[in-house]
């Protein structure tokens, strides 16, 4: 319920807001330029870490989160490259990129116009790394150090 009141400070009232699992939420946040992502994860994670969760009988505690993300489409090039659901997987692969790497942390992926290709979805899952040195895939992250980033 907090991480609600959480979501609708950060996001804006037409962006989608979707629990999608246990702990992990969706956010579809749509009409938004893709390089405003890394702001938007960034205000989040902050504000999550920020914020005094009541837990009852006058108390609180504090808490962080681990963010990943990825824009739809995943290709301004070629946009039919992923379908959204393949973004998803990609965003969620981020995210625990995020939890073995720092954790309160974000992590990001953009695309070159050179890694398009059939493969592109199956290569960005097992081959982030050597995609991220041949620069087909851009990291984005809160973390300082990209080579901590543990994939």
């Amino acid at each position: 319920i907090q991480i609600k009141t959480i979501l609708e400070q950060v996001f804006r009232e037409t962006d989608s807001l979707i629990r999608w699992g246990g702990e992990e939420f969706l956010v579809v946040a749509r009409f938004t330029d893709r390089d405003n992502a890394p702001e938007l994860a960034e205000r989040l994670r902050s504000t999550v870490e920020e914020y005094d969760f009541d837990i009852g009988d006058n108390k609180a505690i504090k808490n962080t989160c681990s963010i990943g993300f990825a824009c739809d489409p995943f290709s301004t090039q070629n946009t039919k490259v992923l379908d959204w659901s393949q973004v998803i997987d990609i965003a969620d692969h981020c995210l625990y990129a995020a939890k073995r790497s720092s954790r309160n942390a974000w992590v990001g992926l953009n695309t070159s116009e050179s890694c398009i290709d059939e493969e592109l979805f199956t290569r960005t899952l097992k081959k982030t790394q050597t995609l991220i040195e041949s620069k087909e895939l851009q990291l984005l992250s809160s973390i300082s150090d990209h080579d901590k980033v543990q994939w």
